[in-house]
């Protein structure tokens, strides 16, 4: 399964900040594995069974998306759904312009990461300090491990992930272990324009 995954896995050799040279292996990933599935993440209405969060709010915690989290939440002062009951989804991709939204990013079939993996690592002479959503590295399953999520209290938007703690890049690249959603129609995703501050 993961061998489709690979495109190439040439040896270069990368400068280091012009302070040394090290052999790197470069690795060439698609955006899913063949016959690799993901999500839930965010579901469409109060009564429906989402993937999970870390919400870092009041009563801070990993928690499913479902009715009793969003009855928790709104005692908070969030409002992640419309007067219907529907969640208010929005991909991070497309920059939403407004808070109360749980954000889904979309996939995108072409996208490809490279990760140059160094093939004598060399111990870092002091801990580097991770910037949200920074990237930390490759799994031993190919699948890149980023950094914290931006936080709901920042943003006002909540980053849903599935079930394995995994979700789609703003960049389309993805992770998780079930089955994508391909039923929600596009209406159901708020199109908006980003912003620059």
């Amino acid at each position: 399964m993961l061998e489709t995954w690979f495109l190439n896995v040439p040896s270069l050799t990368l400068n280091a900040w012009a302070i040394s040279f090290t052999q790197c292996a470069r690795i060439v990933v698609k955006y899913l594995p063949d016959n690799f599935t993901t999500g839930p993440y965010c579901p469409d209405t109060l009564s429906d069974l989402g993937g999970i969060c870390d919400w870092d709010g009041e009563n801070a915690g990993l928690y499913q998306l479902n009715g009793d989290f969003w009855k928790m939440v709104e005692t908070q002062g969030y409002t992640f759904c419309d007067a219907d009951g529907n969640i208010n989804i929005a991909d991070p991709a497309a920059g939403p312009t407004s808070s109360n939204n749980c954000l889904e990013a979309g996939e995108d079939t072409k996208a490809e990461q490279t990760a140059l993996i160094p093939l004598v690592p060399v111990k870092a002479a002091a801990p580097t300090q991770l910037t949200t959503v920074a990237q930390v590295g490759l799994a031993l399953t190919n699948i890149s491990i980023f950094a914290d999520a931006p936080s709901v209290l920042t943003t006002g938007n909540l980053p849903a992930l599935d079930n394995c703690g995994g979700h789609i890049d703003p960049g389309g690249c993805t992770t998780g272990t079930r089955p994508p959603r391909t039923s929600r129609p596009a209406s159901r995703r708020k199109a908006s324009t980003p912003t620059v501050t």
